[in-house]
């Protein structure tokens, strides 16, 4: 995952040719190239796409061509799942018994319509995936100590109150890390094929986040890249 030092990965929040050339670095650091990844634009909802070597370049280098989605499937070698987030968790799905690799954006609406798990059904459903046989990783994002609300929905739904937490000044914190977690456990996935990253994207400046930028005014509101590939 890239950080600030490597550049705004985002054309949402910054200009073109600045962007252009920060991914190009970046990719270039981790032995790739625009022309070998897929990059998906968020739409805050449950869109699952399935893409393939037509794809190859298609949202890398402008953001009009981009796969209109929120998780990326794919079974072909050589083709990289490009994702930019900032304090939303990026989850990598992978079976190498099928040799399957998902990417997949949870903000706390995707997770509230449950993408972790809709992700899951869909690697079973397209490519007979089993449950037991995916790893997934998740993060970095925002931790429940720093992604705190006073208005969070959560409140009001029953099967968040595990992953909330009121705070002595009225604030929620709300762990998106969990609640995604005991989704994908509901889909069949064990416990111990998930690992999280212990990197809090709000809390460590190294990251570009959202919520730090627009609540502590602290910081550019660019975006971290997430890249995957199946060698």
């Amino acid at each position: 995952m890239s950080g600030i030092a490597d550049g705004n990965m985002s054309f949402l929040w910054g200009s073109h040719d600045e962007v252009l050339e920060s991914r190009n670095k970046f990719l270039e650091s981790v032995g790739l190239s625009l022309d070998d990844c897929v990059a998906v634009r968020i739409q805050d909802g449950d869109k699952i796409a399935l893409v393939g070597q037509d794809d190859l370049a298609k949202g890398a280098r402008e953001i009009d061509t981009a796969i209109r989605a929120d998780a990326m499937l794919t079974d072909r070698n050589g083709l990289g799942l490009f994702l930019v987030v900032a304090d939303c968790l990026p989850i990598i799905y992978w079976d190498s018994a099928r040799r399957v690799l998902g990417l997949a954006h949870l903000s706390w609406k995707t997770s509230m319509l449950g993408l972790a798990g809709k992700v899951v059904a869909q690697m079973q459903q397209q490519f007979d995936c089993k449950p037991e046989n995916i790893q997934v990783f998740i993060g970095p994002g925002a931790k429940p100590e720093s992604y705190t609300f006073s208005d969070a929905i959560q409140r009001g739904l029953k099967e968040w109150q595990p992953f909330i937490r009121q705070l002595s000044d009225g604030q929620t914190a709300i762990d998106l890390f969990g609640y995604n977690q005991f989704i994908l456990t509901k889909y069949g996935i064990p416990e111990s094929n998930i690992v999280v990253s212990q990197v809090d994207t709000i809390g460590d400046e190294r990251f570009f986040s959202h919520y730090r930028a627009e609540t502590k005014q602290r910081g550019d509101n660019g975006r971290n890249a997430v890249v995957v590939m199946m060698k």
